[in-house]
């Protein structure tokens, strides 16, 4: 199955854990982003290749999909934080 083969549920975004963009990193307490690989065609703030701040840590999480040792993680709009800028 291809990852476009996904039929998502109003709120459903997928993501890869990812770096900053920006280069940010927390102090006593670890920054978690991700980026958008497939999103809900009715969400009106997110899109595919969006880098967001996460309120979860996909460490904990269970990833839902493995490709060519890719994790993809199926959260909800909720558990995120806010969008990066894109890079300079």
């Amino acid at each position: 199955m291809a990852l476009t083969d996904l039929k998502l549920s109003a709120g459903q975004v997928v993501v890869v854990r990812s770096a900053s963009n920006l280069q940010l990193v927390g102090v006593q307490k670890a920054l978690n982003f991700g980026t958008i690989q497939l999103v809900n065609g009715l969400s009106d703030s997110y899109s595919i290749g969006d880098s967001v701040l996460l309120k979860i840590d996909l460490e904990k999480e269970t990833p839902f999909m493995v490709i060519s040792g890719t994790y993809f993680y199926l959260i909800n709009e909720t558990d995120i934080s806010g969008k990066e800028p894109p890079p300079a």
